[in-house]
């Protein structure tokens, strides 16, 4: 093995990093080999949110947690998140996790999830593709929120060299766009709240935008859209209007068929109208969201193209 995380396993021992990652949260069942610390261990979308959480609250460990409070019907109080539930531990030194956060916050400023800046407030977060392309994730994190993004197929087919950076990063970024409108921007361990974050981005014409840094050859036009300061949401917006019914050619010359018999029948003229001959069979246009998550051109029974 010449990775470096592999050789690092290797010097430090399986135990110390299985034990780290429990404390960060993680509660998925590791595999005990070396290449473990490449992300070959199957974990869950919230055992790994749940993990990055912690870096956002500074070292604190994060849990998972469904019940806000408890009332009875008379309005009184018996259980209560905020003064009953049980303080998060330190798991982990500031200091550690600030030097984390620099290193995950560059992964939004100068690696693979550009695309999830949201420019306005420090953030750090990763990316990931399984070797096959059948796995795409991106989880982020501000000192607010904490979210985490998957995509794929729901039988595992693989998808058409979708990575963490291509989707999921700019679908982070619009969640978190929401999410972030309640609250103010904060400070992280390790990246401060200075004066190289803004609130409010300038506008860009509407453009066709490359959807991948991988693959410039694959883009979404979003001329014919209503322009916006969130490439994210420009990405979201080209997809969707995929499946907005546009009218054909053959749909616009029966309108001025229509308009033209109209004009006929008003001016007396009994001329007869040339009707359309009948369309010889075609080969359906396979559209965006196919052409990514069904490369091979498969018909396989009404599945959705990925699951929540």
């Amino acid at each position: 093995y010449n990775s470096i995380p592999v050789k690092i396993l290797i010097d430090v021992g399986k135990t110390p990093i299985i034990q780290a990652a429990r404390d960060m949260g993680i509660q998925g069942n590791l595999e005990t080999w070396a290449p473990m610390v490449l992300g070959t261990s199957a974990l869950t979308l919230l055992d790994l949110t749940t993990g990055y959480a912690t870096f956002a609250a500074s070292g604190k460990q994060a849990a998972p947690y469904a019940v806000l409070e408890i009332r009875k019907p008379t309005g009184e109080m018996i259980y209560s998140r905020d003064t009953n539930g049980v303080p998060a531990p330190q798991v982990e030194s500031p200091e550690v996790i600030a030097d984390m956060n620099v290193m995950l916050g560059a992964v939004v400023k100068e690696g693979t999830a550009r695309r999830a800046d949201i420019g306005y407030t420090p953030q750090g977060g990763k990316t990931g593709t399984n070797q096959g392309y059948r796995d795409a994730w991106y989880v982020g994190f501000t000192a607010n929120t904490v979210t985490g993004v998957w995509v794929g197929n729901d039988d595992f087919s693989p998808m058409n060299e979708v990575t963490g950076g291509r989707i999921p990063a700019p679908l982070w970024k619009s969640i978190t766009d929401v999410a972030e409108k309640k609250f103010s921007p904060k400070a992280l361990a390790g990246l401060p709240l200075d004066d190289t974050y803004t609130q409010v981005a300038a506008v860009e014409p509407a453009r066709a935008i490359v959807v991948s840094d991988e693959s410039p050859d694959v883009t979404i036009d979003t001329a014919a859209a209503t322009p916006s300061d969130d490439p994210g949401q420009d990405v979201l917006n080209g997809m969707l209007n995929l499946f907005d019914k546009k009218p054909t050619a053959k749909n616009n010359k029966n309108v001025k068929r229509k308009a033209n018999g109209a004009s006929r029948k008003q001016n007396g003229e009994n001329t007869a109208l040339q009707l359309p001959r009948a369309n010889a069979r075609a080969t359906p246009k396979r559209n965006f969201l196919d052409s990514l998550f069904r490369p091979d051109g498969s018909k396989k029974k009404r599945k959705p193209l990925f699951s929540f």
